[in-house]
């Protein structure tokens, strides 16, 4: 999940180092070895830069977080589709809000991470739209619970309380984080599902 965090030349300069070290093991007669090890690192690398994900960022303020969290998802490599105020001033939390999670429950995005001053707007808002699981979060703890436990799709933060420092931390956990597949967890998402059914 880490490898996936890091920078694609990052990822270039790690596969050369890690090369050297076996050169230095007195393993650079080893032909087959030092191609099976590159091979593996350039099908990691292909894998990693291939697996882009469709972003939408959405929130009524535009704030140095907004922008810090748009060019955090682009440099790990994600599609990023900006909304509401990111994209023009002026912009309802509410309007923003069903905008974004139905392009999340149309599938159009990936995910979304949606911000309003409080974010309990935005989040209340996103969670009218069916098969929208948006989760206000204001840590990273509580943000890898929400994937992990609700396979939440919609980050939702508070422009009033998450600094630079915590929405990173958020959004690192966000995304290396995989939804459990522990029968209790997926009995209660199926539950919620079968129940929005006669909503």
């Amino acid at each position: 999940m880490i490898f996936r965090n890091l920078r694609i030349l990052d990822k270039i300069s790690l596969m050369n180092l890690s090369l050297k070290l076996l050169d230095y093991g007195n393993l650079s007669s080893n032909f087959l070895l030092l191609d099976k090890f590159r091979r593996i690192f350039i099908l990691i690398l292909y894998i990693e830069k291939t697996y882009k994900m469709k972003i939408a960022v959405g929130s009524d303020m535009k704030t140095h977080v907004t922008q810090k969290v748009i060019d955090w998802l682009r440099e790990m490599g994600h599609e990023v589709t900006l909304y509401g105020a990111l994209e023009e001033p002026g912009a309802m939390w509410s309007r923003v809000a069903i905008e974004v999670a139905e392009k999340v429950a149309k599938k159009e995005v990936d995910q979304a991470v949606l911000f309003c001053w409080t974010g309990t707007g935005i989040a209340l808002a996103a969670n009218k739209v069916k098969g929208i699981r948006a989760a206000l979060c204001n840590d990273a703890e509580t943000a890898r619970g929400a994937r992990l436990w609700n396979d939440a799709n919609i980050l939702a933060m508070s422009l009033r309380l998450v600094s630079e420092q915590l929405a990173k931390e958020m959004l690192d956990v966000w995304f290396s984080t995989s939804p459990s597949d522990a029968g209790e967890d997926l009995a209660c998402l199926e539950y919620l599902s079968e129940k929005e059914k006669t909503l």
